[in-house]
């Protein structure tokens, strides 16, 4: 894992040319580790502009993110609605309404929003030749490595891998980073790919770019 310990030291591992901007209204909370975030997936997004998916809808900031700077290109992204979470037995608070609020109120059209269960999904309206494929749906370390191992199949070379809740040095104080962790080593360990894990300390993603060779 490439550890960085400013946004712009992990641009330049990507050799990005564009910080993007973070919507005014496109962050979860007031986490400044949700900032990092944001400031990450963006200027993957506005460097690398092309389809993405955000798995993990919640109120759409995600989605929001990628939709702004992404030009006219579609972020599909996918979120179990409350029967869904009923018929395994997952407490959800959200409301239909709810999923992807943010993008909707602020007349965001360049996002696809769909409705599933993604350990429970065949997954055919996921396009292929994604340039950034988020993950953040399921919190189990089962869920998190099927979601990572659909997501990767469709990601085109050079296309980003971005795992929400990956943060090594919370992992022992939080069950769902934990998890989360443990999902992307055994990603890791099955996938072999060419290169390796980058994560900007004070955020809570890891990102990881699809070479030619993994395709």
């Amino acid at each position: 894992m490439q550890v960085h310990f400013d946004l712009g030291q992990l641009l330049c591992a990507f050799d990005q040319t564009r910080t993007g901007t973070v919507p005014a209204k496109g962050l979860a909370g007031t986490d400044p580790n949700d900032r990092r975030d944001a400031e990450v997936l963006c200027g993957l997004a506005a460097s690398h502009p092309g389809p993405c998916l955000d798995l993990g809808t919640g109120l759409g900031s995600t989605a929001l993110q990628m939709a702004t700077n992404i030009g006219r290109n579609v972020v599909t992204t996918v979120d179990m609605l409350p029967e869904h979470a009923e018929a395994i037995g997952v407490p959800l608070q959200q409301t239909r309404d709810d999923i992807g609020r943010i993008p909707r109120e602020h007349g965001v059209h360049n996002i696809r929003q769909l409705y599933a269960n993604t350990q429970d999904w065949n997954w055919l309206d996921v396009p292929f030749g994604l340039r950034i494929a988020s993950i953040d749906a399921g919190r189990s370390e089962a869920a998190v490595l099927r979601d990572s191992l659909e997501a990767w199949r469709r990601l085109a070379p050079g296309g980003f891998l971005v795992w929400h809740d990956f943060s090594p040095a919370n992992a022992p104080a939080n069950p769902t980073v934990a998890a989360t962790v443990t999902a992307v080593r055994k990603f890791l360990e099955r996938i072999q790919p060419e290169g390796k894990i980058h994560h900007l300390i004070g955020s809570w993603c890891g990102v990881l770019q699809k070479a030619e060779r993994d395709a």
